[in-house]
């Protein structure tokens, strides 16, 4: 099939990592795909995600919140429209949607700035999906992605509410150990840390310090904490002759993250539901310490009440987290990927 993906993101890598899984997923499958988005976001895929993806071009540069209606195809990208099969959106900019008129619509308006009706006529109401990357939680209480359809959108959440699926995207990551050598890392010797910018995140980021650096007092060495770079000239209290040494890496290509992930220490802090995907995906012996955005708290109540330690709402640092057990991580393999929804529900 000839798919466009449909990228809005939010500001943050997030939303780039779940829509390239989601492509390399349709890629995988031999579906000729391609990905239409804002301009910035297409210059973060490419310093993120270093493969040749072929892109269509939105007007803005700007992406947070906008309108649906504001926006239009580019002029030098609207020769690379053609009949396309299905569009996806993903992930879902719901601030920009009207709920009482069909998604599909809101597409077609968005070509039709550009394109002429005759050649858009591909898009109905039966072949535009739109995909959360934080699902919403029903009256059932269990949260699933869903398929924005006005006319049958009911039964198609009600076929799918025992996948209790939760937007995770499991992998089968490659691992490249050479990132190691790059950077001078040696397994089990540093920490890795990639949270975001938000409201008490640096007493966030000096709990999990503290704790590890405890963890790590009686080691003859200092212990490498990869931070993200945003955190570069934030003033870090560290207790002096601190056992800990902060190493701004980040950005670095999403290739190498999983590898970074598998070889660190055990203590692990991330944020979102694709790190903790990522997580789970690449390794076995972690302790998850997770912060959690404010959009996020469904995805963490839920998805570690699955590992039988429900983290609190300020969990990070010294406070709660969870090892998950072999089995959980292997339950949550096998049961709860996402891509299956995308191959049984969508795909069909």
């Amino acid at each position: 099939m000839k798919i466009i993906l449909f990228t809005l993101e939010f500001g943050g890598f997030g939303d780039i990592i779940f829509s390239f899984k989601i492509y390399n997923f349709l890629i995988n499958k031999g579906h000729d795909v391609r990905i239409m988005t804002f301009w910035k976001t297409i210059q973060k895929f490419k310093n993120l995600i270093k493969k040749n993806i072929e892109f269509i071009g939105l007007n803005r540069d700007v992406c947070s919140f906008v309108q649906y209606d504001d926006l239009y195809i580019s002029q030098m990208d609207k020769q690379k429209v053609n009949k396309y099969d299905l569009i996806i959106i993903a992930p879902l900019n719901s601030s920009g949607v009207n709920t009482y008129e069909p998604l599909h619509l809101k597409i077609e308006n968005i070509f039709l700035h550009e394109i002429p009706l005759e050649k858009i006529k591909f898009i109905t109401e039966y072949n535009v999906y739109d995909i959360e990357d934080h699902p919403n939680i029903l009256k059932t209480g269990l949260p699933t992605p869903y398929k924005l359809d006005i006319e049958r959108e009911e039964s198609i959440l009600e076929q799918d509410l025992n996948l209790e699926n939760l937007g995770i995207l499991i992998t089968n990551p490659e691992i490249h150990t050479k990132i190691l050598e790059v950077y001078g890392l040696k397994a089990g010797e540093y920490a890795f840390v990639w949270i975001s910018v938000m409201e008490g995140v640096t007493n966030c980021l000096i709990s999990f310090l503290d704790m590890i650096s405890d963890k790590w007092q009686n080691k003859n060495k200092k212990l490498k904490v990869l931070v993200p770079e945003y955190f570069k000239n934030r003033y870090i209290h560290l207790v002096p002759n601190s056992n800990i040494e902060l190493v701004f890496i980040f950005p670095v290509e999403y290739k190498y993250i999983p590898t970074l992930m598998k070889y660190s220490i055990p203590d692990i802090l991330v944020t979102g539901d694709q790190s903790v995907s990522d997580v789970i995906s690449c390794c076995e012996n972690k302790i998850i310490w997770y912060q959690i955005a404010p959009w996020k708290i469904t995805f963490a109540e839920h998805f570690f009440s699955l590992l039988e330690r429900v983290p609190t709402l300020s969990s990070c640092g010294s406070l709660e987290c969870s090892k998950p057990s072999k089995e959980a991580i292997l339950y949550i393999r096998k049961n709860l990927n996402f891509f299956d929804f995308l191959e049984n529900v969508i795909l069909i």
